[in-house]
């Protein structure tokens, strides 16, 4: 599966908020907010970003059963997408990757300050490092905004 080419401007919106979910053998859900998203060139594979202190037991999760998806909406539009796929890696994030998350985490904590949530704390709850990077192939994609239609495969 192919992430659909209108997709890389939203995966890379610091709007989009993000979230990992993986499951243990025994199906016990697992679920962890991301710091971001990079698509390789392929528009094939997602890497995410999370917080090594939140991820140890997806990654124990992965570990033993591979299936991972991730569900990205957005904050004002609430459009949202399921990315389904198998995990292939993990790995500690570069420095350009850390800094990458910063600034996905300014625009984030910047917009909502708007809004009137305070910046610091936002930083408090989202940007811990040192981070994680999960990568895995997306086999299937999913529309989950809500509205009619919700839950439907999305294909190119």
């Amino acid at each position: 599966m192919i992430i659909p080419p209108t997709h890389e401007a939203l995966l890379r919106d610091p709007m989009f908020s993000f979230w990992i979910g993986t499951a243990s053998p025994e199906n016990v859900p697992e679920v962890i907010k991301c710091m971001g998203v990079n698509l390789d060139y392929e528009r094939e594979r997602l890497t995410c970003f999370a917080a090594v202190r939140f991820a140890d037991k997806s990654l124990d999760n992965l570990q033993r059963n591979p299936a991972i998806s991730l569900v990205g909406a957005h904050v004002g539009t609430y459009q949202g997408y399921q990315y389904k796929g198998t995990f292939i890696r993990s790995r500690p994030c570069t420095a350009d990757e850390v800094e990458f998350q910063r600034q996905y985490m300014e625009v984030f904590a910047l917009t909502l300050n708007g809004f009137g949530y305070s910046k610091e704390g936002l930083y408090r709850l989202y940007f811990s490092q040192p981070s994680m990077a999960i990568e895995f192939k997306v086999h299937e994609v999913y529309d989950q905004a809500p509205r009619q239609g919700t839950g439907e495969k999305i294909g190119i």
